[in-house]
């Protein structure tokens, strides 16, 4: 499976995931001038910015690593066009990330809710 076949079944697995967990699919792979907001949802009154990071096989690097300071910014500038865009400025709204290794057919999912903060400096 390639890198962007693989990415893209992880974002399909993290979206069954979250919506399993009550929150509601607001939109997905949206684009910015700043780059890609994997998954948007609804979490009550909350709407939750998702990155999604899929790793197949054995892992040496925790996927969560992938997430550094400049892709956070990327994600926070994005996310405050997101908002802007949608009127939706004096909303509540937080970075979750899930991280899924594929072993063989079973995903397994690590999931951190809050993340970090918005990161735009």
């Amino acid at each position: 499976m390639n890198r962007q076949t693989l990415g893209r079944k992880g974002e399909d697995l993290a979206a069954s995931f979250l919506v399993k967990k009550g929150m509601k699919l607001v939109d997905k792979n949206v684009q910015t001038r700043y780059g890609e907001i994997d998954l948007i949802f609804r979490d009550g009154e909350v709407i939750v910015f998702t990155e999604v990071k899929t790793r197949s096989g054995p892992v040496e690097i925790n996927p969560r690593l992938a997430i550094d300071l400049e892709k956070r910014r990327r994600l926070s500038k994005s996310a405050l066009n997101f908002l802007n865009e949608k009127g939706w400025q004096n909303q509540n709204a937080r970075f979750d990330v899930v991280c899924i290794i594929m072993e063989g057919a079973k995903p397994c999912f690590d999931y951190i809710m809050d993340a970090f903060d918005l990161a735009i400096e």
